[in-house]
């Protein structure tokens, strides 16, 4: 048995995982707008051939989630394995089609390679040699492909609701490293507020653009101060301006002007607290000089807060006896610097999770994005480890990933 599998981990899921990749990322499931409809046909497609049962979920109009069940020979855990059927819209600079699958040397390109239909396909390849060996196994598999994770995380928020699970595996491009913790979104739109005036006399209006100048420079104080505060897996959070809109027209002193501040959470942090210590810059700013006024228009929907699961759940601890196996070596944790659904699994419903997939982060959102072949056989072999090593039954997997 050991072997069978270590060799069919081996040879199939290099294959298969590139195979379903490059037939995803032909999908152009990009959000915005979001239509995932297409592309989630033909993976509930591919489950249903697998023997899972199958259901689509809409969360919105042409936009489902896909969850496949795969049911072990007795009943035992439930693990779930998420991963997003969205992609950001593919911009400029592109050397090839970005919504057509080139291999080039053992790298595959494609707009989603790393994020996240490389970690996409690698779980669903995970899952069909999963469903092979299910007699060996206990429980369940939970196979979620879901919707609008690059916009809201709207499909894992309904995921949560509806799906029930005892431990959890996002993919996302991590290198092949386990990380347990992920900074959390706060994007906030900020609006200063000033008074129009005819520009050939200024004095008689307050600027507003004037007014945000302060606050940006402020603001870029905040960030520093921010790097006080420190993760061991994260670093420190931060806080940066990312869009500014403001004026009507060249003849008018500026009465209004809006900006949006991008403010990323490690663990122990919060919106509320955002807010509060955003507050506390306006009435800062407003001691030093009466005419400023500004606000929270208010805090966009993310991904969510940060999470993390600790580094001694008994989840994560056979999670890395099962990849050391597999590698031979000791394995370490990480943090994951962008936000992610587990904010939704671990931080929402408290599901024990840790985020795991095949590319590097540094590529995603770019052009040209990319993954090496290599490294879905290698993810491949790390997910199908964990389910063997957390859904074993006595006596007939307990070193069937071993290499």
């Amino acid at each position: 048995m050991r072997d069978l599998l270590r060799d069919m981990t081996s040879v199939v899921l290099e294959a298969r995982a590139a195979d379903l990749l490059e037939r995803l990322i032909g999908y152009r499931s990009v959000n915005p707008p979001g239509n995932e409809a297409e592309i989630a046909e033909f993976i509930a497609g591919m489950l249903r051939s697998w023997g899972l049962s199958v259901e689509l979920t809409e969360v919105e109009p042409n936009r489902p989630n896909v969850v496949g069940v795969l049911e072990m020979a007795t009943p035992g855990p439930t693990l779930l394995l998420n991963s997003h059927m969205d992609v950001v819209p593919e911009g400029e600079g592109w050397q090839t089609d970005p919504f057509t699958a080139v291999e080039r040397e053992g790298v595959i390109y494609g707009r989603g390679a790393v994020d996240a239909k490389g970690p996409l396909a690698t779980m669903l390849a995970a899952v069909e040699v999963l469903a092979q060996f299910r007699e060996f196994l206990t429980g369940r598999v939970v196979m979620a492909a879901v919707a609008d994770e690059e916009a809201g995380s709207r499909g894992t928020r309904k995921l949560v609701r509806d799906v029930k699970a005892d431990m959890a595996i996002v993919g996302e491009p991590t290198e092949g490293r386990i990380c347990v913790a992920h900074k959390g979104t706060c994007r906030a739109t900020l609006s200063v507020r000033g008074k129009s005036a005819h520009a050939a006399e200024p004095d008689s209006g307050i600027n507003a653009i004037e007014g945000a100048a302060r606050l940006i420079e402020a603001l870029g104080e905040y960030h520093r101060k921010l790097r006080e505060k420190v993760h061991p897996l994260l670093g420190s959070p931060t806080a940066v301006v990312t869009t500014i809109n403001g004026g009507t027209k060249g003849n008018m002193v500026p009465d209004r002007c809006k900006m949006t501040l991008s403010r990323r959470m490690i663990p122990g942090e919060s919106e509320e607290m955002v807010a509060r210590e955003l507050r506390e810059i306006f009435d800062r700013l407003k001691r030093s000089d009466t005419s400023f006024e500004a606000r929270i228009e208010n805090f966009a929907q993310t991904s969510g807060g940060p999470s993390e699961t600790p580094g001694d759940h008994p989840f994560v601890q056979r999670a890395c006896q099962a990849i050391g196996r597999l590698l031979h070596s000791q394995v370490s944790l990480y943090g994951f610097t962008p936000n992610c659904d587990m904010a939704q699994l671990r931080g929402v419903a408290g599901i024990p999770t840790i985020i795991l997939g095949p590319g590097e982060t540094k590529v995603s959102h770019q052009a040209n994005e990319h993954v090496e072949r290599p490294q879905l056989r290698l993810v491949g072999q790390m997910y199908v480890a964990i389910a063997c090593e957390m859904l074993r039954r006595p006596g007939s997997v307990a070193t069937a990933s071993r290499g």
